[in-house]
């Protein structure tokens, strides 16, 4: 069992011995390390890049993925370069995640898909449940997050079915480049608000929920292959 950190020094010599005299004159680093601060969850900021100062400045954007699982989810906080680098790991409440990038402030994950037990207990089509951290593979930090699953949105049809390849504007006004206003229809759109978006293609464009059925969003500019 190791002894308090009392915060004299970060890694210790350990040595053994058998009869609590003499020890080991071969010895091993210990590191000793405060506990980590989780400030809020999203996704890798080259995914969404205009997004990223949101993220890092607003803990109450915390993430959420489908209940599938495989998305990858970064880990916003403090203190996460101060232990040894391979035992880290995050739990999305008890399944463990490995940490595949970390540093002093992103701890980098595949969310585990959601457990089969609670599936049944989502209300609306969603389920909030806690993130936490242990550095050691062992002792699990206080800290915690919020984090969702949701079950996926699916589109039956859109409106209407197709537009000019260029954006258009208004002439003589200040409202700018316009893609057209497309109108999605199909359901679970109200499971998860946190960045809702259009993909054209591998374009894609701002999207606003109107209700659980209905999205819109405009066309992107046409003006390379999608």
């Amino acid at each position: 069992v190791s002894p308090k950190y009392v915060g004299l020094e970060d890694v210790a010599n350990l040595r053994v011995s058998l009869n609590g005299q003499d020890y080991s004159t071969t010895s091993t680093g210990y590191f000793f390390y405060p506990d980590p601060t989780l400030t809020n969850t999203a996704p890798p900021a080259s995914f969404v890049p205009e997004q990223n100062e949101d993220w890092l400045n607003k803990p109450e954007y915390n993430y959420g993925v489908p209940i599938e699982g495989g998305s990858w989810v970064d880990v916003v906080g403090a203190g996460f370069a101060d232990a040894p680098p391979d035992s880290t790991q995050l739990l999305f409440g008890n399944v463990q995640a490995k940490v595949v990038y970390r540093t002093a402030n992103i701890l980098r994950v595949q969310a585990p898909p959601l457990p089969a037990d609670l599936i049944p207990k989502m209300v609306n089509g969603s389920i909030d449940i806690t993130i936490r951290v242990t550095m050691n593979g062992q002792d699990i930090s206080p800290a915690r997050l919020t984090f969702r699953y949701y079950k996926q949105a699916s589109v039956t049809d859109f409106s209407p079915r197709g537009g000019p390849a260029h954006s258009y504007y208004i002439p003589g006004t200040i409202i700018p480049d316009l893609g057209t206003l497309v109108e999605v229809k199909g359901s679970s759109f109200l499971n998860f608000q946190w960045y809702p978006r259009c993909k054209f293609g591998t374009k894609n464009s701002a999207a606003w929920v109107y209700d659980d059925n209905t999205i819109y969003c405009r066309s992107p500019d046409q003006t390379t292959p999608l």
